[in-house]
């Protein structure tokens, strides 16, 4: 009896081995896929594994795969899922059991953390939603606006705005320029202006660069001019078009798709909408971003900004900046497809043609 209870336990103990292993590979697969972004095969592993293993690093992969494919409600669920699972979960907890947290990936996590990047993504929502108006008479308005800053938060969410960001500096990864990057970062310079980014991008910091409008027009013509050449060198102009052009034509495609089909905006009339913004007058602009720039780096020398202009200029101060403006404007096309996919989700639903 004694040796059958054995065996039956050895092959019990055989058996869960053979299991967690299947699970293990079926989780790197699923991982590769993920790294890969082939989301699609993703979801197919993934949603084997979590079956086994309710994994909060699973659902929140299966999460994001669901998020990346359009399928946000899908998408949604699994996030909470996460959470629920594990309040405190994070993006780098996805790798933390498999062998793929590689040198590629911690060097982009510090590019990122150094950059300021990181803690900046934490703002995207609050800076975006400080930007609706300020309802305060009419209860239904004042209820809708709730609802858009609910739905803001929940779209600009900090994981998801992450991973995309991480996800496009996977795809560039260039060893060499992001080792160059690193040491500009780390020196008194590249700290400094990590610093001033990082405190003129908060919310708190918008009604602070409108009053220095003024301030602005006292600037001397060489610092003006240097200033000008930093926003030539970081593309900024650049970036501030494509982000506001790519965020609205994402939103304006999804709300179109929950609409019938006869009251539909044409894929022309999108475009052309959209159009008004990138045939904006490239001197008016320019002029939309100077002031900011002026705010951020008040506090630099006219030496440490030409510092920071001959590094963007290198190539991998180029690859950086390239890197950030297709990152920041991925991850923030991906949030204004989800929320006009519910604005206009709700706009029908309230017969209010989208």
């Amino acid at each position: 009896m004694k040796t059958f209870i054995k065996l039956f336990i050895l092959l019990l103990i055989i058996l869960v081995s053979a299991e967690a292993g299947a699970a293990d590979e079926t989780y790197e697969k699923a991982l590769q896929l993920f790294k890969g972004r082939d989301y699609k095969n993703a979801v197919v592993y993934l949603e084997k594994y979590v079956a086994e293993r309710p994994d909060p690093a699973a659902y929140y992969m299966l999460g994001y795969a669901n998020y990346e494919l359009g399928n946000f409600a899908r998408a949604r669920e699994y996030f909470d899922a996460a959470y629920l699972i594990d309040p405190d979960f994070s993006y780098r907890k996805i790798f933390e059991h498999s062998a793929l947290l590689d040198e590629e990936m911690k060097l982009i996590h510090e590019v990122l953390e150094l950059s300021g990047a990181k803690e900046q993504i934490g703002y995207y929502a609050d800076v975006v939603g400080s930007s609706l108006p300020q309802l305060r008479h009419d209860l239904s308005e004042q209820k809708m606006r709730q609802e858009l800053l609910k739905l803001i938060r929940d779209s600009f969410r900090f994981d998801k705005i992450y991973l995309s960001v991480v996800q496009v500096f996977q795809s560039r990864f260039q060893k060499d320029h992001i080792m160059s990057v690193l040491s500009w970062l780390k020196t008194p310079v590249g700290r400094r202006m990590t610093a001033a980014e990082i405190e003129a991008n908060n919310p708190e910091a918008l009604k602070k660069i409108e009053a220095f409008a003024g301030e602005y027009q006292e600037i001397g013509t060489d610092r003006k001019k240097l200033l000008m050449r930093h926003e030539k060198a970081i593309n900024a102009t650049e970036m501030n078009v494509e982000v506001i052009s790519v965020s609205l034509l994402e939103m304006l495609k999804s709300m179109q798709d929950q609409t019938p089909e006869h009251s539909r905006l044409s894929s022309g009339q999108i475009e052309a909408i959209v159009g008004k913004i990138r045939n904006m007058p490239q001197e008016q602009l320019k002029n939309n971003v100077m002031v900011p720039l002026a705010y951020t780096y008040r506090e630099l020398s006219d030496k440490e900004l030409e510092t920071a202009i001959q590094f963007y200029e290198t190539p991998a101060g180029k690859w950086f900046n390239e890197a950030s403006i297709k990152a920041i404007t991925s991850a923030i096309g991906k949030a204004s497809r989800e929320i006009g996919e519910q604005l206009g989700k709700a706009l029908v639903a309230k017969n209010i043609p989208v």
